[in-house]
């Protein structure tokens, strides 16, 4: 009689730490991308639109830039520095506080939709 045994390793879980770490990561990649662009694709006529997209962490920021005494152009916003915690423990958001944002994103009767946040969205490899 033959007698064979086998004992399987003890399993190892510390890949968790490092896939919840890389899909962090994936997950601040992937609303930068978003965030820059809506910041590309939004038309400029004073600027203003543009530069109050933001990119946050934790809950939405509307800020507003705007109201310049000034005629030129205002120029894009500087990309945020976020950084990427644990999955599950933060969310990322872009928004805009300009009041008639949605009005260039979707049209209106005198409006043509621009869709700057959705083709933004679409245009990121999941």
């Amino acid at each position: 009689m033959m007698s064979l045994s086998w004992k399987s390793p003890k399993p190892s879980f510390s890949f968790i730490p490092k896939v919840r770490r890389a899909a962090a990561q994936h997950a601040l990649d992937l609303a930068e991308a978003v965030w820059q662009g809506a910041v590309d694709r939004t038309p400029v006529r004073s600027g203003e639109l543009r530069a109050s997209w933001t990119l946050s962490k934790g809950k939405p920021i509307f800020a507003t830039v705007g109201n310049r005494s000034t005629n030129s152009v205002l120029p894009p916003p500087s990309m945020p520095k976020l950084k990427a915690t644990v999955l599950g423990s933060a969310k990322f958001f872009v928004s805009n506080g300009k009041s008639y944002g949605p009005h260039v994103e979707y049209g209106s009767s005198t409006i043509m939709p621009h869709l700057m946040l959705t083709r933004a969205i679409q245009s990121v490899d999941i």
